[in-house]
Formats: structure tokens, C-alpha cells, sequence
């Protein structure tokens, strides 16, 4: 399944046109997360990734569902990229970052430069099912495997638990 996508944006009173080619290579349900292997080409550059969908309700009832992103990065050679720390979006890249080797992304509350998270209670909410869709994605990755049909966790989990330590005691 191939889509071609196109992002405009204005950036330093610029316009901006991107252009990319985004293929599904693999789709899976678990529970009430799916998840993809993604490929996205853009000007000759290719990126890939494998993205964790969820939706939840917020509040209950009262407030409808909100969908929450979570995309851990490949290298060329298909391991998980865990050295990099990759930020947040909120249907555009933030300024923030939770310090952790993956893109979180989820309708946040932003400031009016649209650059940071704003402290809100529904954004805090927001984080924490964010962080339950990472867990529970990092349990699905140990199911699956790179090219080479090793696993795609491995020692490397200590690089992303690491982080995720430091990550608890506050750092946004």
C-alpha cells in the first residue's frame, strides 16, 4: 500500500513543500494497538520505521477518543535505532523531547509559538497513555525481528531502559 503525501508548511515566512512516499510493508493488530512497518521516501532519502496506533478515551464518555503515535526507527541494517534521542509531535515536529530514542505523537495542548507542550492535565493524560502504548510496543518488538531474522530487541533494550529511568524521575 503506497501513498504519496505532501506537507506544506511555512517556516521563517518561507513555504515549504515536501513530498514523500509512504509504504505500509506490514500491518498487525494487537489488542487495541496497531502497528506498521513503514518506509518513507523523500528526495532520494529513505526512512524506516515502525509505528504503534492507538486510540483511547480521555475521560470516558464525555470526551471523544484522541489517537496517540508511537514510531521506533530502523537503521540500514534493520536493528532499532536507541542511541538517538527523537522528539515530539503534535502533527508537527515541538521543540520538546522526552529524552527517549522514539517519536511520541498525540493532539497535545501547545503553546502559542506551537514549539512546547503546555503543563495541562490533559496533555499529562495524554503522556501516560503514551507511555502505555511504548510498553506495550517494546513487548510486541521482542516478537519481531530485523532483516537478518534476528530479534530486533536485544542489548539494545538497556540503551531505551535506561532512558526510560532517567525519563520517570522528571525530565519534562
Amino acid at each position: 500500500l503506497n501513498h504519496v503525501n505532501s506537507i506544506n508548511y511555512i517556516n521563517n515566512l518561507t513555504r515549504k513543500n515536501y513530498n514523500y512516499i509512504e509504504k505500509h510493508e506490514r500491518n498487525c493488530t494487537i489488542g487495541d494497538i496497531n502497528y506498521s512497518f513503514v518506509t518513507l521516501e523523500s528526495q532520494g532519502k529513505t526512512k524506516r520505521l515502525i509505528l504503534f496506533k492507538r486510540k483511547k478515551n480521555l475521560f470516558g464518555e464525555a470526551v471523544k477518543s484522541v489517537s496517540v503515535a508511537v514510531a521506533f526507527y530502523l537503521s540500514n541494517n534493520g536493528n532499532l535505532k536507541t542511541k538517538e534521542e527523537i522528539g515530539i509531535s503534535c502533527f508537527f515536529p515541538t521543540s520538546d523531547s522526552f529524552g527517549l530514542p522514539f517519536r511520541c505523537h498525540a493532539p497535545f495542548l501547545l503553546t502559542s509559538n506551537r514549539q512546547n507542550i503546555k503543563e495541562d492535565p490533559f496533555n499529562r493524560k495524554l503522556i501516560d497513555i503514551l507511555a502505555d502504548t511504548a510498553a506495550e510496543a517494546v513487548k510486541i518488538l521482542t516478537t519481531e525481528k530485523n532483516d537478518k531474522k534476528q530479534p530486533l530487541i536485544n542489548d539494545n533494550i538497556l540503551d531505551m531502559i535506561k532512558d526510560a529511568y532517567y525519563f520517570s524521575f522528571g525530565k519534562i
